[in-house]
């Protein structure tokens, strides 16, 4: 396995935080199998921000708030509600 620069960096937040979120995910996720996919989600997520080379000044809370919107997706896909921009709406004094 080649290293790319800065890759160090990238298994930092990753390797000290997995845990954490880990235990983050699984205690808003009943399903254990749907909390690793969760898990890996989001890890996908922070290695293709990396080689886009988006920068991430805090990881930690980044890792959080990318894990919650993964948790949270289904749920409102479940309960029907349209993302923020999708409704219609009817114009103005018509």
């Amino acid at each position: 396995m080649t290293s790319e620069p800065g890759s160090k960096d990238l298994g930092r937040p990753c390797g000290a935080r997995a845990v954490a979120l880990r235990n983050f995910i699984r205690r808003r996720v009943q399903d254990a199998a749907e909390a690793e996919d969760i898990l890996q989600e989001v890890l996908y997520e922070l290695v293709a921000a990396h080689r886009l080379m988006q920068p991430i000044e805090q990881a930690g809370a980044w890792l959080l708030r990318v894990a919650r919107n993964r948790i949270i997706r289904p749920l409102s896909a479940r309960s029907g509600r349209k993302p923020f921009g999708t409704r219609s709406f009817r114009a103005v004094g018509r």
